[in-house]
C-alpha cells in the first residue's frame, strides 16, 4: 500500500546529486526551501493525477490483455505465433485441435514437423521473404501432416508481428481445415 504512495522531497539541499539521490530512493518529485504552500499542493495534485491516470492506463491495458487472451484461445480457426525457424510460441486450442497436438507438444515441434517431405525447403524460402518484408502475406492451400499421420489439407495464412520499427517480431500463422471440401471436391 505505501508503495503507491507518490513521495516528494523537501530539502534546503540543492545540489544536483542530492536531487538525483532522491529520485534514486523513489521520489517522485523534489521541491527546495524555501517553497510555497500552493506549489507544494499543486505538485501534490499533479502527481495524484499522474498516479491516478498511470492506474487508469494500467487497467486498460489489463483489459486489452484479457480481450486478445480471449480472442485467441476462443478463435473458431487455428493460430500460432511462430519464429523465423518455424518454432512456435504460442498456439491456440483450434490449432491443437486441428493438428492433433497439444499445447505442450508445440514446444518442440516446428513447422517442418507439421509440412510434407519435400515442401519445407520452398515454405522456408516463403517464411523468409515474409521475415524479411519482401511480401506482406502468405496465403495458400497446402497439406499437413497431424500427430496420427493423417495428411489434412488446410487454408493458411501467415502475416507478420512487426515492431515500432517494422522489424519482424513473429510470425501469426492462422489456418483452417478444409479437408472435407477438398475431399468433397475430388469425390465429384
Amino acid at each position: 500500500l505505501l508503495e503507491s504512495i507518490p513521495v516528494i522531497f523537501i530539502s534546503a539541499l540543492s545540489d544536483p546529486s542530492d536531487k538525483v539521490l532522491g529520485f534514486q530512493k523513489g521520489a517522485v518529485d523534489y521541491i527546495e526551501k524555501p517553497f510555497s504552500g500552493q506549489e507544494v499542493k499543486a505538485r501534490v495534485a499533479t502527481h495524484l493525477k499522474l498516479q491516478y491516470y498511470q492506474k487508469q492506463l494500467e487497467e486498460q491495458v489489463a483489459s486489452s490483455e484479457k480481450r486478445f487472451q480471449l480472442t485467441f484461445e476462443n478463435a473458431a480457426v487455428g493460430i500460432a505465433h511462430a519464429r523465423m525457424d518455424g518454432s512456435f510460441f504460442r498456439v491456440n486450442k483450434c490449432f491443437c485441435n486441428i493438428l492433433g497436438y497439444g499445447e505442450q507438444d508445440f514446444e518442440s515441434l516446428t513447422v517442418k514437423n507439421l509440412t510434407l517431405p519435400g515442401e519445407w525447403e520452398q515454405d522456408l524460402l516463403t517464411l523468409q521473404d515474409l521475415f524479411c518484408n519482401k511480401i506482406a502475406t502468405i496465403r495458400r492451400e497446402k497439406q499437413f501432416i497431424r500427430k496420427d499421420k493423417k495428411i489434412i489439407w488446410g487454408r493458411v495464412t501467415v502475416s507478420m508481428a512487426r515492431d515500432s520499427q517494422n522489424d519482424s517480431e513473429y510470425g501469426i500463422m492462422v489456418i483452417e481445415d478444409i479437408t472435407d471440401r477438398i475431399e468433397a471436391e475430388t469425390n465429384r
